[in-house]
């Protein structure tokens, strides 16, 4: 949604966030894009080290649990009503390549995002 700054997703194909998505489709399924401030490839959340603890080596996700497959979108905890810790969203990709887009994308918005927040301080 370019003119209100979301990013719109559809819910896991799982019971619950099928309802929760049929509750409010319009709030929980979408990221605020001026909420984002930092992009992570890897295992560098709290989420995917535990993750990565609690997994067996001998499990057949675990193709695809692997660091070169996976990013972290990190919010601004401000955003949540967090004050304690930052808010993240742990993707998984299919492969190293689609990762690498989605990180690209998102690093190109906030680099964006900064620049007009900096040039809104100096006008």
């Amino acid at each position: 949604d370019y003119e209100k700054l979301y990013l719109h997703y559809l819910p896991a194909a799982n019971p619950i966030s099928k309802k929760l998505y049929i509750a409010a489709p319009n709030k929980l399924f979408r990221i605020d894009l001026a909420d984002v401030v930092e992009v992570r490839k890897g295992f560098s959340t709290d989420t995917f080290n535990e993750v990565q603890r609690l997994m067996k080596t001998t499990s057949k996700k675990n193709k695809f649990l692997i660091p070169d497959n996976c990013l972290s979108i990190i919010f601004d905890h401000r955003s949540k009503g967090k004050a304690d810790r930052s808010y993240t969203l742990d993707l998984v990709c299919t492969d190293e390549e689609i990762r690498n887009k989605w990180f690209d994308a998102f690093d190109q918005l906030i680099e964006s995002m900064k620049e007009v927040e900096y040039q809104k301080e100096y006008e």
